[in-house]
């Protein structure tokens, strides 16, 4: 006893070992897990705060491009204005070169007109009163010296007025480009050229992505209309399945209601015959207790007794024609010998030759199976093409599958 209680002691004390080094384990990995959560805690902080200065310098980096566009579109602006200067410049300027170049036409011609001009002597006989017609011709150039002079004053005030724009336009040119000069301002140009070149350059390209965006959203808003269309189509085909749904309902609540009133029909005259079948069924001689059958029962009660009653009515029959047989001549009793005799056995005679027994009722012409197809058939609904595509694509394979499963039963 002594030993086996060592033993046992021994056994405990290995097994306590045992737990305490569990323990142990388990403390370690507690604390190992102690240990990654807080650092699992410390990524996810460090995380966020990584998150955080993320969004704050996209954000500011959104800011920037926005104003660094925003200021290439004024410098884009302010080079449209510099260059529509720099244009209307050039057209006064070659408008005063072409009015000055006429006027010059003209002082040229008048001069040559004054200089070639016909003398009255020319005309004149030597006996002729000259005064007149030298006041005459006095009058006349003094109406053609007013008219030029009139002229010369209103080209020359269009002159000052476009000399005064045009100044006014190189003023601020000067000023939007900080020179003082004509030509600083073309060697201002002219250093600035390749950055100019460049920003052509880039707004060319900004020109073609916008070029390349409106095609690309010309081609969603062609997609989006196909897809409208197709929703649409989709949608008349819903209603329309919807609408046929609603008939065929209708119909078979107008049958329901239908087969119902004739199922009341048919228990009034079950309840009118009722009484009339029970008093026949008595009357026969059957038994009384009808009570506790149902009015099946008493009609199959019913119809065995009159098997029976038309058998034995039968049966008598054949007796009596039995006896006028025995004066017959052999021929006769050979001829009559001939004729199956029927049994009298009511079970027999009510399994094969009861014609009278389901009159009028039709034999089922289809199975189960064939009525459960047709009924699927009468059910199913017009499919869009995806879905005819779908079912032609499953039936193939039906029917390929019984195909290689036939062909293996063969094999």
């Amino acid at each position: 006893m002594e030993t086996e209680i060592d033993r046992k002691m021994i056994k405990f004390n290995e097994k306590l070992a045992g737990n305490k080094h569990l323990r142990k384990t388990l403390d370690i990995k507690r604390a190992e897990r102690a240990t990654t959560d807080v650092l699992y805690s410390t990524i996810e902080v460090d995380t966020l705060e990584t998150k955080t200065k993320i969004d704050l310098e996209t954000k500011e980096v959104a800011s920037l491009r926005q104003a660094v566009q925003e200021q290439i579109a004024a410098i884009e602006a302010l080079k449209k204005d510099a260059a529509a200067c720099e244009n209307a410049c050039d057209a006064k300027a070659a408008e005063i070169l072409r009015e000055l170049k006429n006027q010059a036409a003209e002082s040229m011609t008048n001069s040559m007109d004054d200089a070639s001009m016909i003398s009255p002597k020319k005309y004149l006989s030597p006996g002729a009163d000259t005064t007149l017609i030298e006041e005459k011709l006095n009058k006349s150039k003094i109406t053609r010296s007013r008219w030029k002079i009139i002229q010369e004053k209103v080209t020359s005030e269009i002159s000052v007025r476009k000399y005064n724009e045009n100044r006014e336009f190189i003023e601020r040119i000067h000023q939007v480009s900080g020179t003082k000069t004509v030509m600083e301002l073309i060697e201002a140009f002219n250093t600035q050229e390749v950055e100019h070149f460049a920003k052509i350059q880039y707004v060319n390209q900004l020109a073609e992505d916008i070029e390349t965006h409106r095609t690309q959203c010309s081609k969603l808003r062609e997609e989006i209309g196909k897809m409208k269309l197709r929703n649409d189509a989709v949608d008349v085909q819903k209603m329309q399945r919807t609408k046929t749904l609603k008939s065929r309902k209708e119909k078979s609540q107008e049958q329901e209601a239908h087969l119902v009133e004739k199922i009341n029909e048919i228990q009034q005259t079950i309840a009118v015959l009722k009484p009339a079948l029970m008093a026949l069924h008595v009357r026969i001689g059957c038994k009384e207790n009808q009570d506790e059958k149902s009015l099946r029962g008493i009609l199959g009660e019913v119809e065995h007794k009159m098997a029976e009653i038309i058998h034995a009515m039968h049966a008598k029959s054949l007796r009596k024609l039995a006896v006028p047989e025995l004066s017959l001549p052999p021929s006769l009793m050979n001829s009559t010998s001939s004729i199956p005799t029927i049994s009298s056995d009511p079970s027999i005679l009510g399994k094969s030759e009861q014609p009278y027994r389901y009159m009028g009722v039709r034999p089922p012409t289809l199975t189960l199976s064939e009525m459960h197809r047709k009924e699927n058939a009468e059910e199913e609904y017009p499919l869009t093409y995806d879905e005819l595509k779908a079912k032609v694509w499953r039936s193939g394979k039906d029917s390929t599958s019984n195909a290689s499963s036939s062909f293996d039963s063969t094999k």
